[in-house]
């Protein structure tokens, strides 16, 4: 049977826009969705208490054994979209993470920021299993905060649609219905067309500028 380590963010100072609250306040209640749907699956998954330290997290982890190691945060900065984060691309974690990436990226209503890779985070570096932060979306921006307030069913099944095919554990099709298609079907288009307007304008201010310079 599989196994797996969830950690959601310890950040109670990480304040959110409006009324999002503290990013450990949000991650734990996407945790716990997560967990949930997780339950009816064959991995037995262990998660951190919110009380302990990083290191003691780690250890947790690393004594439990698991095949993978999650953690659950949300971004600040100024930023928009959404993140993962690996010890390096080499590792079996960005195997792993490509696959959340690909569920995650249908349901943000904004451009994300691909997998990238941070050797400097302790987390990353000292979990023995394969370790991956998912930075969901950015709690400083309104639009990021307002998307993972209102869609954590929606997000903990794209996660857990990630995770399985991590395990190569079918998905049922109770969880798959949780998404509306339709509706994201329509995100993705709109955000296809944000993408689109943004490449015009780029190319359109570059026109002018040789043009500009041509002269």
């Amino acid at each position: 049977m599989k196994s797996m380590y969830l950690s959601p963010s310890l950040q109670k100072h990480n304040i959110g826009y409006g009324n999002y609250g503290t990013e450990e306040l949000r991650m734990n209640q996407l945790c716990d969705v997560l967990q949930k749907k997780l339950s009816v699956y064959p991995i037995n998954v262990y998660k951190n208490g919110r009380d302990m330290s990083m290191s003691t997290i780690v250890s947790d982890s690393n004594n439990n054994n698991v095949d993978l190691h999650l953690a659950l945060h949300s971004n600040a900065g100024g930023g928009r979209g959404c993140e993962i984060l690996v010890f390096s691309e080499k590792s079996k974690a960005y195997s792993y993470a490509q696959k959340l990436y690909k569920y995650i990226s249908l349901l943000t209503p904004s451009e994300d920021r691909g997998i990238k890779t941070r050797p400097d985070l302790y987390e990353l570096k000292n979990t023995k299993s394969p370790a991956i932060i998912v930075e969901i979306a950015f709690h400083d921006n309104q639009e990021d905060a307002k998307f993972i307030m209102n869609s954590m069913e929606q997000i903990a099944t794209a996660l857990l649609s990630g995770i399985l095919e991590c395990f190569n554990i079918p998905i049922v099709s109770t969880d798959v219905s949780e998404v509306n298609w339709k509706d994201l079907y329509i995100s993705v288009s709109e955000k296809q067309r944000a993408l689109e307007e943004k490449y015009n304008k780029v190319k359109t201010s570059l026109e002018n500028i040789l043009i500009e310079f041509s002269r």
